[in-house]
């Protein structure tokens, strides 16, 4: 969350295609440093063998913790989005300019909404590199594929999108035999 928020304050103050484009050239920065950066990140061969607490360590226990915290952060989010600060969100998005006008700090609820989803972000990957015991500076989806389709679902104002993502976790876990 912390780069999250160095990006953040960087890339909030352009909109529309800048600040895209923007968040796309930090996001190279970033793989380009893990991934030539061999005594920190290990470079293309990324970190291999990263401990398990013994608890995870049988892969159904795994499976059961993965699926707690998606449905508990699922419930945080919602509850997020469906507070006064969800609603605040939604004006912003809806039009920043009047938002502005009625009293709304539009840049700071930018950057909070920024940070928000750095840390989901990490989270996911922190999942991840349990579930593959590595984390690694590949791009499996260089497209962007499935953070675009969630990213389009939830911006009918849903959360359906960060579930779709978490059935394909779900799909991984089935693929490793571990899923019930």
């Amino acid at each position: 969350m912390p780069a999250a928020l160095l990006f953040g304050l960087l890339c909030i103050r352009l909109t529309r295609i800048y600040f895209s484009m923007l968040t796309l050239a930090f996001s190279q920065i970033v793989w380009a440093i893990a991934f030539k950066w061999y005594s920190l990140t290990g470079g293309d061969n990324g970190l291999i063998g990263i401990p398990v607490p013994t608890a995870l360590a049988d892969p159904r226990a795994l499976y059961l913790f993965t699926v707690a915290i998606v449905v508990l952060v699922g419930g945080l989010l919602w509850r997020l989005v469906n507070a006064p600060f969800g609603r605040t969100l939604l004006a912003v998005r809806e039009n920043a300019e009047r938002a502005g006008f009625v009293g709304i700090h539009v840049r700071r609820v930018q950057l909070a909404a920024f940070v928000i989803s750095g840390g989901m972000s990490g989270l996911a990957g922190a999942l991840f590199s349990l579930f593959s015991r590595g984390a690694f500076a590949t791009i499996d989806d260089p497209l962007g594929t499935r953070g675009t389709v969630a990213e389009s679902i939830n911006d009918s104002g849903q959360i359906a999108g960060f579930y779709i993502d978490g059935n394909g976790i779900h799909r991984g876990f089935q693929a490793a035999n571990v899923a019930p």
